[in-house]
């Protein structure tokens, strides 16, 4: 390839463009449109030479561990350095395009919302469908003495284990699709309008909704026992309490002939 520079020499003629061939050694895709069309990498010497800066250079990019930590250190950098320097981070580079994902984030979040308030919705109708359906079997159940509790804790039980299945299954899902499209890159995206040509994808816990799976709300049991289907149960037998320490006295009914005679 052929290296035109404007910073050429002054001729007889005029100004003239330094111009240098080079021999291509290999190519390499970073996956950003910006920097695979413009951006080609040579010596650090034969970058100087060809440019006249001598052992100078035109600016120095820092590599850190943490990349959200640029902005503080950028500011610490460009403090002590002062005037002429100035420090530019990667998130002020493309405060644009960054604008435009949290946008996109924003408006995600939103329909993933709505998604789970529709799958919750869905939930709780089918364990009001459940409970219509167990009239009988409820009213049985109160006639033979179970409590309210346990019987609303069983349908509570029936929801959480529908909303934490369909919970786990689609996780599982959406990590195997997200390691396809990040090993196989099979969503592709037009470089020179997106500047990147395929469509990565991470998982971030701060992504996740606040709250439990969907269907955690405990359904509301009505008192099925007097359907008209049920029919009315009859009132189940109890023995009266007897006070600590007291002891058990049989006590004759009033409605037996003999105790009246007595």
């Amino acid at each position: 390839i052929t290296a035109i520079s404007p910073q050429g020499a002054l001729t007889a003629v005029g100004m003239l463009p330094r111009m240098r061939r080079y021999r291509v050694a290999g190519t390499i895709e970073i996956g950003m449109y910006e920097y695979d069309s413009t951006t080609a990498y040579v010596a650090l010497p034969v970058a100087q030479e060809f440019a006249g800066l001598g052992d100078r250079v035109t600016g120095v990019e820092v590599k850190l561990d943490d990349p959200f930590a640029a902005r503080r250190i950028g500011r610490t950098i460009a403090t002590r350095l002062g005037w002429p320097y100035w420090v530019r981070d990667w998130m002020e580079m493309n405060k644009n395009l960054f604008a435009a994902l949290q946008l996109e984030k924003l408006a995600l979040f939103v329909i993933v919302t709505i998604i789970v308030l529709v799958a919750a919705f869905a939930i709780i109708g089918h364990l009001v469908l459940l409970v219509a359906e167990k009239r009988k079997e409820i009213g049985i159940l109160k006639a033979l003495g179970a409590p309210g509790r346990s019987i609303t804790t069983v349908f509570f039980s029936v929801g959480m284990t529908i909303g934490v299945v369909g919970t786990v299954a689609g996780s599982l899902v959406g990590l195997g699709l997200m390691w396809i499209q990040n090993t196989y890159k099979i969503i592709r995206l037009a470089g020179d309008v997106y500047q990147i040509d395929y469509l990565p994808m991470k998982l971030w816990p701060r992504s996740f909704p606040p709250g439990g799976p969907a269907g955690s709300r405990r359904p509301k049991c009505s008192d099925t026992s007097k359907g008209a289907d049920a029919g009315p149960p009859p009132r189940a037998a109890s023995w009266p309490r007897r006070r600590r320490g007291a002891s058990p006295v049989m006590r004759p009914s009033t409605r037996h002939p003999r105790a009246r005679g007595r």
